[in-house]
C-alpha cells in the first residue's frame, strides 16, 4: 500500500498483529494505491478473532486481505 502518487510503499504483512490502519477519511482513501495478488476480502467483525487470524498469517495460506473494525459495528446495524 501507498499513499499518494510518490509516497513509500508499505507491507502490510510485516507490521504484525496490530496491521496498518487505514483512514475513515473517503477522500483520503482515494489516494491510496494498492497492489495485491489477493482473491479474497475477508472482513472480521470481532478484533480478538482478527488477531489470531494474523498470528495465524492466514493471508499466507489463503491468498487474502484481512479487515476489522475492532469490534465496532458498522453505522448501519447500529442504528
Amino acid at each position: 500500500m501507498r499513499e499518494g502518487e510518490t509516497g513509500q510503499w508499505i507491507d502490510c504483512t510485516s507490521r504484525g498483529s496490530a496491521g496498518v490502519s487505514i483512514t475513515g477519511n473517503l477522500w483520503n482513501i482515494e489516494k491510496l494505491t494498492f497492489k495485491t495478488d489477493a482473491r479474497y476480502i475477508i472482513v472480521v467483525e470481532k478484533d480478538t478473532v482478527f488477531q489470531r487470524l494474523v498470528q495465524d498469517r492466514l493471508f499466507n495460506e489463503i491468498p487474502c486481505i484481512l479487515i476489522t473494525a475492532k469490534g465496532f459495528p458498522d453505522l448501519a446495524t447500529s442504528m
